[in-house]
């Protein structure tokens, strides 16, 4: 399945664990060896601000060295940007600071500009005309330690002099990217103001005459905690924008979608109050899920989450969860499929539609089996004990490679004998559903399952 830009929820713990025994990220990384290149630029920095040198590497985006090279002005070849500090004889470091280093006729590096940063740490760095005509923009975004707002700066360098556009711009999130589709990107800035309690999202571009500025902005969810997930794609043929997947209270999520129209950013699902559509929920059973295209019909679906019926007298954390996706349609969302979706193994059960609401489930964590069976059926507090559903609808089974064979717990052979079918399978996991004996019409067949399941890659 193909897909979408992601951030990865073990690097974002692994990245907040290190926060807070006051670890950073560059420290626990080893020094690249440089290239012949990186070694010239290195020691032209060196002879214009001393030897003890500490580089700094950005934390996301597309250049992820601490020497970043680009075309930035109207002359052939690359100029360079240095990230780094300065350390002390005792080890401690200085504020981070930046060093824009040009070529002279013999192709010898020098020192252009060096000038301070707006944080301990290096974001991202972009670079874009944010138009069809004018200088390429440096669009630098900094950290803080233990902080989540960040600080944007836009500058251009042009006959060797380096000008400050825009400084110190609060945000929180950033993207440069061709949001109305017209040929020429803008810039996209997310913000949480934690003193209003409100967020916009702000885009800039450079009109006629190459002049920077801000064009439109609108309202984005407030007071979320974290953005877990910004993604680009398309909500229906030809409407194009951002999918901003966010953590809003502990375990509890939503999604805003933004695009560019007639020179107007538009959040459609804020605007029309439809924000608890997209509620969801992460507990016992249930992942983090975002919006993504489920099947690869290059539209993106939008997730919530139902408790499945028989649980919702259950506390949050035990709740067993559908996840309904949406597609937006004229900016309003409508239900596409309703589903159960299991991210630990990988794959997206569609329910029939005759299913929905009278049809619940049970999950065997021993067996790593999913039970489907009629609600009616459904008791407070049911446990497997080692017992499945006299006569389910529906198992799924899910067994990693590993533990098929002569050597392991399972052979395959003794699945088919238990009346299991083998379904389909990704780089890790084979799947296997036995399917029950109901004659009425809750009944499933092996065809109509295929056709409602959907195996996702393997992380």
């Amino acid at each position: 399945m193909k897909k979408i830009k992601i951030i990865s929820l073990i690097c974002v713990i692994i990245l907040f664990s290190a926060c807070s025994i006051n670890v950073k990220v560059d420290e626990l990384l080893s020094p690249p060896k440089l290239t012949q290149q990186q070694d010239a630029i290195y020691k032209a920095l060196q002879n214009f601000v001393g030897k003890n040198i500490k580089l700094k590497y950005p934390r996301t985006g597309k250049y992820r060295s601490a020497f970043v090279l680009a075309n930035i002005d109207d002359e052939p070849g690359d100029e360079a940007l240095v990230f780094y500090e300065l350390e002390s004889s005792d080890g401690s470091s200085s504020l981070l600071r930046v060093n824009l280093l040009d070529q002279d006729e013999d192709e010898n590096w020098f020192s252009a500009f060096d000038f301070a940063g707006f944080g301990s740490d290096v974001d991202e760095v972009v670079f874009s005309n944010l138009g069809t005509i004018g200088d390429t923009k440096i669009i630098i975004g900094y950290s803080a330690l233990n902080q989540t707002q960040k600080s944007m700066c836009v500058l251009t360098y042009r006959n060797k002099r380096l000008t400050e556009i825009v400084s110190d711009t609060p945000y929180s999130y950033m993207e440069v990217l061709d949001l109305n589709l017209d040929g020429s990107e803008e810039l996209i800035l997310l913000n949480q103001d934690n003193a209003t309690q409100t967020a916009k999202a702000t885009l800039f571009k450079t009109n006629s005459s190459g002049v920077f500025y801000k064009v439109t902005e609108t309202d984005a969810m407030e007071n979320v905690s974290e953005y877990i997930n910004i993604s680009s794609g398309f909500a229906e043929k030809g409407q194009f924008g951002l999918f901003i997947d966010y953590s809003k209270s502990a375990n509890q999520y939503g999604t805003d979608f933004i695009y560019y129209m007639g020179n107007r950013l538009i959040n459609p699902i804020k605007e029309t109050n439809q924000t608890l559509n997209t509620n969801r929920l992460s507990n016992n059973y249930n992942g983090v899920t975002v919006s993504m295209d489920i099947d690869d019909d290059g539209i993106i679906e939008i997730p919530a989450s139902v408790p499945f019926p028989g649980y919702t007298t259950l506390s949050k954390q035990d709740q067993l969860n559908a996840t309904i996706w949406y597609n937006l349609k004229n900016d309003k969302l409508t239900r596409k499929y309703y589903t159960y979706y299991s991210m630990k193994n990988k794959y997206i059960f569609i329910f029939p539609e005759r299913w929905r609401d009278v049809v619940t489930a049970e999950i065997n964590q021993e067996l790593n089996e999913i039970t489907f069976f009629e609600a009616s059926e459904f008791q407070a507090n049911f446990k497997y004990d080692g017992k499945r559903i006299k006569d389910p609808l529906l198992v799924i089974k899910t067994l990693d490679k590993t533990a098929l064979g002569d050597d392991f717990y399972y052979t395959e052979t003794e699945l088919f004998e238990e009346g299991y079918i083998f379904i389909s399978n990704n780089q890790n996991k084979n799947y296997y559903i036995l399917l029950g004996n109901q004659e009425d019409n809750m009944k499933i067949t092996k065809d109509d399952f295929i056709s409602s399941f959907i195996v996702l890659d393997a992380e």
